[in-house]
C-alpha cells in the first residue's frame, strides 16, 4: 500500500487568569518549517480561547524505516517568566464521534482522510471529513444487524470529485469490521451507494440473497459540489428509495434486503468495481459530512427539513437528525482529538490498569463493568464508564489522609456513589470507611465522613442530569467543604477531621451501609474522570482554576500544579496501539538542550520500547522557564516500535501535547491535536 502524507495538526490557543489578579501575558507558537503561527490574546480579567489554524505543527506518515521528526516553538510573548509542562495523556487511536446521546457506535480511520475540512458553504457550522480515493476510509465500532425484511435510511451530505466520474463509492455496509484488510466473503457486503464513472449518476444497491438491487437517481451531478441525498429500504413496501437533495430527483425499485450482521464503511466499498454502473474506484476521493442512520423510512417532510434548500445550520441539522430517531449519527466535525473507545482489530489488547499519574505508585485497577476509554469532559479526554452495579476501580496502596481534598468529573442520571475510601481494598464488607462522595435519591451531591459520627454536607441543586460535573470535597482546619462546578455549595466549619483509619480508594464505589440519605446504589451507573486526592485542604481559587480549564490538557496541567498524591485521569484507550509507536520529545532554549520524554538533562537518547505512546500515557514533563520573548524549540521523533499487524496499517494515532506558561494568577495553554500514520 502507498504511503500518504496527508496526516494532519494543529492547536488550540487560550490565556486564563481565573484569580482576576496582575500579570498578563501572550503565547505564540510557531511551526518553522511552514512558517504558520498562532497567540493567545493577553486577557488580564477573564478566559480567552483561539482556534488556530490546522495542519500547523508538521506531522506526516510513521515510516517504515527512519524517523518522524516534528518542530514547533513556544514562547512567551509577554512581561513575566514562566514555567511549563507538557502531557501525553489520552494517546490513542483517532475516531469519528457518533454524536447521539448513545453515543455507542463510533468509526475507526484508516489511511488516507483529512478531518476538520470545509463543508457546504451554504450550511453555517458545517465542516467534513475529506477521503483521498486511493487509501482513505473509516469503519464503525459496533455490529449491527439487518434482518428481513429490514427498514432503513441512510441521510448524508457529500461532495463530488473535480471530475465527477472519479469520485467513487461513498459508503457502504460489510460482514467484516474492516473490509480492505479482510475482504468479506460473497454476499456479505451490500448498502452500497455510490457514483458511477460512465455517466456520473447516483446509485444505491442491496444484495437481496446474492441477488443485487439497484436504484439510480438518473441527475447527472455536478464537479466539486455537495449534494444531500437519502437512501432507504422499507419493509413495508418491499421497496428502495433513493432521493437527492429536496427530493425532485427520486428513483424507486421493489427490493428488500437479505439478513446481514456488519459494519458501516464510510468512505468505502469492497468489490464496489463489479457493481452496476461501475464507481471509478472502492475509495470516495471527494467529502463527507453529517450522515446518518434511521432504524425507519423517514418521512417526505423530515428528509426535506434535513435538506433545508441547503441552508439549514449544521446544529439544525443535527438536532432535527436526533429527534428524526437516528440510530447513529456521524457529524464528520471531528478534529483528530477523539480517542476511538475500542479495540482496533488486529491489535491484541493488554491488560488495562489506570496509572496513578503522580508518580506516586498508588494505580488503580477496573472491575466488574467498568470499562476503560469511555468519551471523557473534552473532546482529546476520555473516562471510564461504569454500569451501576459491578463496575468500580479500585487502588493499590493504603493510606489514612487525615487533611484531605478529592476531586472528580462524573456524569450520572440516577443515585450512585462517585468515590470513597474504606479498610478494605475490595467491595467487600469492611471495618471502616467514610471519605465518600455519591448522588442521593433526590440528585443531590453528599459529602460523607465519619469523625466518631455521621457529618455529611449536601448541595441544594441536583445534577442527575447526564451532563459532567466536577465535584470536589475538602476537610482540614477550614473545616468540611463541598465544590460542585467550582462553587462552594455547602459547608460545615465545625467538622476539620475524618475518621482515622488506614484504608484504600475506589472510585465509583463507596461502602454506604448504616449512612443515612445513602445513594440508591455504592455503584456509580455513567461516567467518571479525572479524579484525584490532595493532601492539603484546596482553596476556592485552586477549585475554580481546575473548573476553569478547556481541555483534558488543561485539567491535567491544572491538577498537578497542585501536588496531588494520586491522580487518576481515567482515561486510558485499550486499544493497545499506542505500544505500536515509540517517541522522543527534546527541548532547545538559549540557555539549555533538554530532553522531556524521556525526563533528563541534555539530548535524548536513541528511541527504545521503553518510551512507546503507551508508557507515555498520563505523564508530565517539566519545560524549561521561559522568561519574556523566550523561545523553547520542541522536538518530537517519532518511529514505529515494531512490526505492525496488518489490519492496524494506516490506523491514526493521536498524540495530544499539552504546553504551558503560568506566573501567579495568569497562565496560558496551548494543546496539540497532532496525529500521525501507522504504516507498513
Amino acid at each position: 500500500m502507498a504511503l500518504v502524507t496527508n496526516a494532519q495538526g494543529g492547536f488550540t490557543a487560550s490565556v486564563l487568569n481565573t484569580l482576576h489578579g496582575p500579570g498578563t501575558g501572550t503565547l505564540v507558537n510557531s511551526v518553522l518549517a511552514n512558517a504558520s503561527s498562532c497567540a493567545s490574546t493577553a486577557d488580564a480579567i477573564s478566559s480567552d480561547s483561539t482556534n488556530c489554524p490546522a495542519p500547523l505543527l508538521d506531522v506526516g506518515t510513521i515510516p517504515a524505516t527512519g524517523t518522524l521528526v516534528s518542530t514547533a516553538v513556544e514562547t512567551n510573548g509577554g512581561s513575566i517568566s514562566g514555567t511549563g509542562n507538557l502531557t501525553a495523556a489520552s494517546c490513542g487511536a483517532v475516531g469519528l464521534v457518533d454524536d447521539l446521546l448513545t453515543g455507542t457506535n463510533p468509526g475507526l480511520l484508516y489511511y488516507g482522510v483529512n478531518l476538520s475540512q470545509p463543508g457546504d458553504p451554504a450550511i453555517a457550522g458545517q465542516t467534513s471529513v475529506d477521503f483521498n480515493g486511493t487509501t482513505g476510509f473509516a469503519t464503525t465500532a459496533t455490529a449491527q444487524t439487518f434482518a428481513t425484511p429490514a427498514t432503513f435510511t441512510i441521510a448524508g451530505w457529500f461532495k463530488t470529485a473535480a471530475t465527477v466520474a472519479d469520485t467513487g463509492t461513498i459508503l457502504s455496509f460489510s460482514g467484516e469490521q474492516d473490509p480492505e484488510v479482510t475482504n468479506p466473503a460473497a454476499n456479505a457486503y451490500d448498502k452500497y451507494v455510490y457514483i458511477d464513472k460512465a455517466n456520473s449518476q447516483l446509485y444505491f444497491m442491496i444484495d437481496k440473497g446474492g441477488t443485487k438491487k439497484y436504484v439510480t437517481v438518473t441527475t447527472a451531478l455536478a464537479a466539486s459540489t455537495w449534494y444531500f441525498f437519502t437512501a432507504s429500504d422499507s419493509a413495508a413496501t418491499r421497496g428502495l428509495s433513493l432521493q437527492l437533495d429536496n427530493g425532485t430527483a427520486v428513483a424507486k425499485t421493489q427490493a428488500n434486503t437479505a439478513d446481514l450482521t456488519g459494519y458501516w464503511t464510510l468512505g468505502y466499498g469492497y468489490g464496489a468495481t463489479a457493481l452496476k454502473g461501475v464507481p471509478y474506484s472502492d475509495y470516495l476521493n471527494g467529502s463527507l459530512s453529517d450522515v446518518a442512520i434511521f432504524p425507519t423510512v423517514i418521512s417526505a417532510a423530515e428528509q426535506t427539513a434535513l435538506y433545508g434548500g441547503g441552508t439549514v445550520s449544521q446544529s439544525t441539522y443535527a438536532s432535527d437528525v436526533v429527534s428524526d430517531g437516528a440510530g447513529s449519527y456521524w457529524p464528520l466535525n471531528d478534529t483528530g482529538s477523539y480517542i476511538y473507545p475500542d479495540a482496533v482489530p488486529g491489535v491484541t489488547t493488554p491488560a488495562t490498569t489506570f496509572p496513578d499519574a503522580t508518580g506516586n505508585g498508588n494505580p488503580g485497577t477496573p472491575v466488574g463493568g467498568a470499562t476503560a476509554g469511555g468519551s471523557g469532559v473534552w473532546s482529546d479526554g476520555a473516562g471510564a464508564s461504569l454500569d451501576g452495579t459491578t463496575g468500580y476501580v479500585e487502588t493499590a496502596t493504603a493510606v489514612n489522609p487525615q487533611v484531605v481534598s478529592e476531586s472528580a468529573w462524573f456524569k450520572t442520571t440516577t443515585s450512585g456513589a462517585i468515590m470513597g475510601m474504606t479498610s478494605v481494598q475490595t467491595n467487600g464488607s469492611p471495618a471502616e470507611w467514610d471519605r465518600m462522595l455519591w448522588v442521593d435519591p433526590a440528585g443531590h451531591v453528599v459529602y460523607g465522613i465519619y469523625p466518631g459520627g455521621f457529618e455529611e454536607v449536601t448541595s441544594p441543586g441536583a445534577y442527575d442530569d447526564g451532563a459532567w460535573h466536577f465535584v470536589v470535597a475538602t476537610v482540614g482546619p477550614a473545616g468540611q467543604d463541598l465544590y460542585v462546578d467550582g462553587a462552594l455549595v455547602a459547608s460545615n466549619a465545625a467538622v476539620t477531621a475524618p475518621q482515622n483509619y488506614v484504608g484504600y480508594w475506589h472510585l465509583g464505589f463507596a461502602y454506604t451501609a448504616s449512612w443515612p440519605d445513602a445513594p440508591t446504589s455504592d455503584y456509580l451507573d455513567g461516567s467518571i474522570a479525572d479524579a484525584a486526592v490532595f493532601d492539603s485542604q484546596l482553596a476556592a481559587a485552586k477549585v475554580n482554576l481546575m473548573y476553569r480549564v478547556h481541555s483534558q490538557g488543561g485539567e491535567y496541567a491544572a491538577t498537578m500544579a497542585m501536588a496531588p498524591t494520586s491522580f487518576w485521569t481515567l482515561g486510558e484507550s485499550p486499544s493497545g496501539v499506542c505500544a505500536l509507536a515509540e517517541t522522543t520529545i527534546s527541548e532547545v532554549t538559549s540557555a539549555a538542550t533538554i530532553c522531556v520524554v524521556p525526563a533528563g538533562a541534555g539530548a535524548c537518547p536513541a528511541l527504545a520500547a521503553t518510551s512507546t505512546l503507551s508508557t507515555l500515557s498520563d505523564s508530565s514533563f517539566a519545560l524549561a522557564t521561559l522568561g519574556s520573548g523566550g523561545l523553547g524549540t520542541l522536538t518530537t521523533t517519532m518511529q514505529p516500535s515494531g512490526a505492525i499487524p496488518a489490519a492496524a496499517m494506516g490506523v491514526h494515532l493521536t498524540l495530544p501535547l499539552y504546553l504551558a506558561l503560568e506566573s501567579g494568577s495568569w497562565n496560558a495553554s496551548t494543546t496539540y491535536l497532532s496525529e500521525s500514520l501507522v504504516l507498513e
